[in-house]
């Protein structure tokens, strides 16, 4: 387990000089983690990468999948798969793969982007939320306890409705978007 002072270099590569380059690499191993490919090999990495640009040299992409490894972002083991000689066999090659730490900031950065993607359409396209705001919270309650569930965990400010919050602590009960069904349908008129 990493101490909390050693996790903040996982996130040291987001404010590196070459953070455009170091996180084209992690979004590589991101997408293959989605993709069920565990692990990746430097020459992968460079053909498969969005380079913004001239693609980098190989020898770059090592020395980044290496810096990567030695902030904890990344895990490399020994790639024998290859070795088709005894001079293969003493020439250092590794096969890359997420670390859980890597992982865990790959996770918490995607949730970062999605929140700042979603105030921004708030704000620029003046989105409004539907019939999730305080009152509506406070009108599904009404007779909801055998619908709901209990809440638990950290409660969350609504940029879109700063009494909300305070209500679903009030309340302590999560309500299923099914059981606001037909409420919601009877907002977009009547079937054409």
């Amino acid at each position: 387990m990493r101490a909390v002072s050693d996790s903040a270099e996982l996130f040291r590569h987001v404010s590196v000089e070459k953070s455009d380059f170091y996180r084209c690499i992690m979004d590589i191993f991101a997408a293959a983690k989605r993709q069920y490919r565990l692990q990746l090999r430097p020459d992968e990495v460079l053909g498969e990468a969005r380079w913004s640009g001239m693609p980098p040299r190989i020898e770059d992409v090592n020395a980044a999948l290496a810096q990567l490894t030695t902030w904890g972002n990344l895990e490399s083991h020994p790639d024998t798969a290859r070795v088709s000689s005894l001079g293969d066999f003493y020439r250092a090659r590794f096969l890359y793969r997420l670390s859980h730490g890597g992982e865990a900031v790959e996770a918490s950065l995607a949730l970062f982007v999605q929140t700042l993607q979603r105030r921004w359409a708030m704000r620029e396209h003046g989105a409004q939320s539907w019939r999730f705001d305080a009152g509506d919270y406070e009108a599904a309650t009404e007779g909801a306890s055998d619908m709901g569930q209990t809440l638990t965990g950290k409660a969350v400010r609504a940029i879109w409705d700063d009494g909300l919050m305070a209500a679903m602590q009030r309340h302590r009960l999560s309500i299923a978007e099914e059981a606001l069904a037909a409420s919601l349908l009877k907002d977009l008129g009547p079937a054409r």
